[in-house]
């Protein structure tokens, strides 16, 4: 079972390419859809780590760590969690992002996953800063 389990994961960037390649010419496609719903499954069970790797931690981030303790983390936490996106919701965004062509390669891909999953917490009323691309 661990040896069919590793030729998947070596078989699977062969995979991922003929999955975007499937999307690029038809998002509406079974194929591309089977491939997104594994995409975005994967991008929700990853969800903060993903993101984390993306972007890494922010400043603020680093702060809260080092200085505010645990209670402001599961704050954190549990804020995030209650506010993930809907699989759904992340599809369909990705269909309309090959839609339009504006996915060329998984680094496209998983670039616009991280912004839909980021967590971004601003104060109330400080609006989203200008350098934060959605």
């Amino acid at each position: 079972m661990r040896k069919l389990g590793w030729l998947v994961m070596l078989a699977s960037p062969a995979i991922w390419a003929n999955g975007l390649v499937d999307c690029q010419r038809d998002a509406t496609s079974a194929s591309c859809s089977a491939y997104l719903n594994g995409v975005v499954d994967s991008a929700l069970m990853l969800g903060d780590s993903q993101v984390k790797a993306r972007f890494g931690e922010t400043f603020a981030e680093r702060a809260l760590s080092s200085r505010a303790g645990e209670r402001v983390k599961l704050s954190n936490k549990r804020y995030c969690t209650e506010r993930m996106p809907d699989a759904g919701r992340l599809k369909a965004h990705l269909q309309a992002q090959f839609d339009a062509n504006k996915v060329d390669s998984i680094s496209d891909m998983y670039d616009i996953l991280a912004v839909e999953l980021s967590c971004y917490r601003s104060p109330p009323g400080a609006g989203t800063p200008s350098d934060v691309t959605p």
